[in-house]
């Protein structure tokens, strides 16, 4: 576990920053990396009283109250860390389970039969 410190310091800041991204704490595809993240720690044998366990639940609890659908933005910002935490993870020696699919987005595909929104724009 020791030899994630680094990994998981790292995708706890990164979690944390897109947390405070407003279209993103209450969007399906931040819970998905969230839920998917806090699966990989749990499977890599990281204490549940770690900070970064106790700040997903927070963010989970608190976005669930007003979840909505993926937007369809053409770059999903939970996306990006969560594949560079997976990637770092995993390797030949760390059989986990792949949690997320490859998709655009984090929402798991459903925003590729949605009409386009605002998000588009960025």
């Amino acid at each position: 576990m020791e030899a994630y410190n680094n990994v998981i310091n790292k995708i706890h800041k990164e979690l944390n920053e897109v947390q405070q991204i407003e279209k993103c704490k209450n969007c399906e595809c931040f819970f998905n990396v969230l839920e998917a993240v806090q699966g990989d720690l749990t499977d890599m044998g990281v204490d549940k009283g770690e900070p970064i366990f106790r700040d997903i639940e927070q963010w989970l609890d608190n976005g669930y109250k007003g979840k909505y659908s993926c937007l369809g933005c053409k770059i999903c910002p939970p996306l990006k860390p969560y594949e560079e935490f997976s990637k770092e993870i995993r390797s030949e020696k760390t059989p986990l389970k792949v949690r997320l699919i490859p998709t655009p987005c984090a929402c798991g595909g459903t925003c590729l039969t949605k009409p386009k929104t605002c998000c588009d724009e960025e």
